[in-house]
């Protein structure tokens, strides 16, 4: 497994974790973390939570915790930021492009499907209706004809040629 894909694999998990159990500490994240085969540094671990815009939650009783929102991120593509974001994102991701209609399959490097599925459910605000995702492919279903190339022109990725039936 190259280092790129452990990096998507080892945010997915975080992400996870983060929404199935309290985690109090960056030590505690690390040891879950371990537990399921994946070693980082202290640094690495806190530059993994950044990227996923995880916080701390201070409840009315109980210790602190990290969560991670989807709804305190913006929808991706209703702005010249979020489009920068999407196309960011599918640089470094994705490697091929195919549409039909209203779906879009992007083609990823192995291990990044299930990760850039998530962002895209996430960000993709109102053009999307929802994402399935393999280990290296995601399946994008979109609202509509326009939705579909309002979203593959955010995409940053080159777009397989038609083939002849």
């Amino acid at each position: 497994m190259s280092g790129q894909s452990t990096r998507f694999a080892r945010l997915r998990r975080i992400r996870e974790i983060l929404g199935e159990i309290r985690v109090s500490s960056q030590a505690d994240l690390a040891a879950l973390l371990r537990r399921d085969g994946f070693k980082t540094t202290q640094a690495t671990l806190s530059r993994d939570l950044v990227a996923l815009k995880a916080h701390k939650v201070k409840p009315e009783s109980g210790p602190a915790y990290y969560t991670v929102d989807g709804e305190e991120q913006a929808p991706l593509l209703e702005g010249a930021d979020a489009v920068v974001k999407l196309r960011e994102m599918t640089s470094h991701l994705a490697v091929d492009v195919d549409s039909q209609g209203v779906f879009v399959t992007l083609r990823t490097v192995p291990g990044a499907g299930e990760y850039l599925a998530s962002f895209v459910d996430d960000l993709a605000g109102s053009l999307v209706v929802g994402c399935v995702a393999g280990d290296d492919t995601v399946l994008v279903l979109l609202r509509n004809e326009q939705s579909s190339e309002q979203f593959l022109k955010a995409v940053s990725v080159r777009r397989r040629k038609a083939e002849a039936v």
